[in-house]
C-alpha cells in the first residue's frame, strides 16, 4: 500500500475514533455518567492515529514549514496554510462550544434528563413525632465467617416484600446504636463524628407505604419524608440499573461533611468515604444473614440523587446506594 493510501486509511479511522470519542464525551457530560464504554480507549486511539498521520505526512509538513520560514515563497496563502488556519479555528470553536455546554448543563439541567418519568415531588410537611418505630434488630443466625464467605453482589430480586424486621436489621447494621451510653454505632467512624445519614427508599416492605424515609439511629426509627412509588425515577438516577427498581428497598447513604471537618479539616473527606464503605459492608453482611440479595451502587447521577433527597450537595451530599431485595429461588 502506498503511503498516500495508508494516510487516507489512517484519516478514516481517526475520524471514526474522534466521532465516537466526541459523542460518548457529550453523553457523559450531559447525563453525568462517570464512564462510557471504550471512551478512554478511543481517546488514546485518536492520539496514536494522529501521531501516525503526522509521521506519514512528515515530508509535506516539512514543505509547509519551509514555506512559513521563507516569506518570498508564501506571498499568497497556500492550500496547506488555509487548511491549517481552518483546522485551528474549528478546534477553537469546539473548545468554546464544549465550555458552553459543560457550564450550562450541570447546575440546573444535568438532572433534567433523568426526570422524564415525572418531576421530583415537592417536599411533604413532616409532622413532629411522626417517626415510625422499627422492631429491635434480631440476630440472623448466620455465623460471621459464613456470611463473609457467602457475600456476593446480587442483582436479581423476587417481587416480594421485605419484613419490617429485615429493614430494621439492615438500617441498624449500617448506622444503628450499639453502645447507648456512649452513642457508638455499628460502623466505625473517625473520632465518633458520625457524618453519615441513612435513607430508606421503600418499594416493598410489609406494613410500610412506598416512599422515602430517613433513619433515626438514636430512636431506631424511620421518619417518613415522601410517599410514592419512585422505582422508575431511582432507576433513571442510577443510569438505568434495573435492580434499583426491582429491589424491595434502596438504602441511600449521604454525608454531612461539617461533622467530621470540624475535627479533621481536609482529612475528613477520606474518613467520610472510608466510613461509607464500612456501613455498606455491614449492610452486605446483614443482607446475607437474612438470606436477602444486596448490591452496592456507586454509578449514579450525583446531582439528580441530591435533588431527589432534597439536599443541597454541599452541606449534605449523597455518597452511596445499596439495592436490597428478596432472592429469587
Amino acid at each position: 500500500m502506498r503511503p498516500r493510501d495508508m494516510s487516507y486509511v489512517v484519516i478514516l479511522f481517526l475520524g471514526l475514533c474522534a466521532f465516537y470519542t466526541t459523542l460518548s464525551g457529550i453523553i457523559m457530560d450531559m447525563r453525568g455518567v462517570p464512564t462510557f464504554f471504550l471512551h478512554a480507549e478511543m481517546g488514546y486511539a485518536c492520539a496514536a492515529l494522529g501521531a501516525l498521520h503526522l509521521a506519514l505526512n512528515a515530508p509535506l509538513i516539512r514543505s509547509y514549514a519551509h514555506r512559513w520560514r521563507h516569506p518570498a515563497l508564501a506571498q499568497r496563502p497556500t492550500r496547506g496554510r488555509r487548511d491549517f488556519l481552518q483546522g485551528t479555528l474549528a478546534m477553537l470553536a469546539g473548545v468554546v462550544v464544549g465550555f458552553g455546554v459543560g457550564r450550562k448543563v450541570p447546575s440546573e439541567g444535568r438532572s433534567a434528563p433523568m426526570d422524564r418519568g415525572g418531576a421530583t415531588p415537592p417536599p411533604q410537611p413532616i409532622t413532629p413525632g411522626a417517626a415510625i418505630a422499627l422492631p429491635p434488630p434480631s440476630p440472623s443466625g448466620l455465623l460471621l465467617d459464613k456470611a463473609i464467605r457467602q457475600r456476593r453482589s446480587r442483582r436479581d430480586y423476587a417481587p416480594l416484600p421485605l419484613s419490617q424486621g429485615e429493614l430494621a436489621g439492615l438500617l441498624w447494621a449500617a448506622q444503628g446504636i450499639t453502645d447507648p451510653a456512649r452513642s457508638f454505632r455499628a460502623a466505625p467512624s473517625a473520632g465518633a463524628t458520625y457524618p453519615l445519614e441513612a435513607y430508606a427508599l421503600v418499594h416493598r416492605v410489609e406494613g410500610l407505604a412506598a416512599g422515602l424515609y430517613r433513619y433515626r439511629p438514636t430512636e431506631h426509627a424511620i421518619e417518613p419524608l415522601r410517599e410514592g412509588h419512585f422505582e422508575r425515577q431511582i432507576m433513571q438516577i442510577g443510569i438505568g440499573q434495573g435492580m434499583l427498581a426491582q429491589a424491595g428497598v434502596v438504602i441511600i447513604l449521604s454525608a454531612v461533611p461539617a461533622r467530621t471537618e470540624r475535627r479533621y479539616g481536609a482529612r475528613a473527606e477520606r474518613y467520610i468515604l472510608l466510613e461509607a464503605g464500612h456501613a455498606a459492608q455491614n449492610i452486605y453482611l446483614a443482607a446475607e444473614g437474612y438470606g436477602l440479595g444486596a448490591c452496592a451502587v456507586g454509578a449514579f447521577d450525583d446531582e439528580a440523587l441530591n435533588v431527589f433527597l432534597q439536599i443541597d450537595g454541599r452541606r449534605e451530599r449523597a455518597l452511596y446506594m445499596m439495592a436490597v431485595g428478596k432472592r429469587r429461588v
